[in-house]
């Protein structure tokens, strides 16, 4: 998979669990427009160096302790923006932050999957 095509994936993935999680909250709700430009903007911000990270550490770290650190990595740098950004509580922007990278993580595995056959 390419980066660009791994890249509107996510876009794809992770504003739509925004979305969602907007529809679904009623406490703390900021106006939809606003967290969904804000789940791009995040996600073009932090993919590219996931993407970055993950090519140039293989071979440093095993697999999944590579996954494991820069997904944690994204979810805290996401949580940061989107509590300065949209804004939200500490919590929900850490909340939303989680959903929306497994989300993209989880389904991005079942693509990969599927295209592996």
């Amino acid at each position: 998979m390419t980066q660009a095509t791994a890249l509107a994936l996510t876009l794809v993935m992770e504003t739509g669990a925004a979305a969602l999680w907007w529809t679904t909250t009623r406490v703390e709700r900021p106006p939809l427009v606003r967290l969904l430009l804000t789940a791009v903007c995040v996600s073009l911000l932090t993919h590219p160096l996931a993407w970055w990270a993950n090519h140039a550490l293989v071979g440093e770290l095993a697999r999944w302790t590579r996954v494991g650190v820069i997904e944690a990595s994204v979810v805290v740098a996401e949580a940061l923006l989107y509590l300065a950004l949209v804004p939200l509580s500490r919590a929900r922007a850490l909340t939303l932050s989680i959903l929306a990278n497994a989300t993209s993580f989880g389904l991005g595995l079942v693509i990969l999957a599927l295209l592996r056959g």
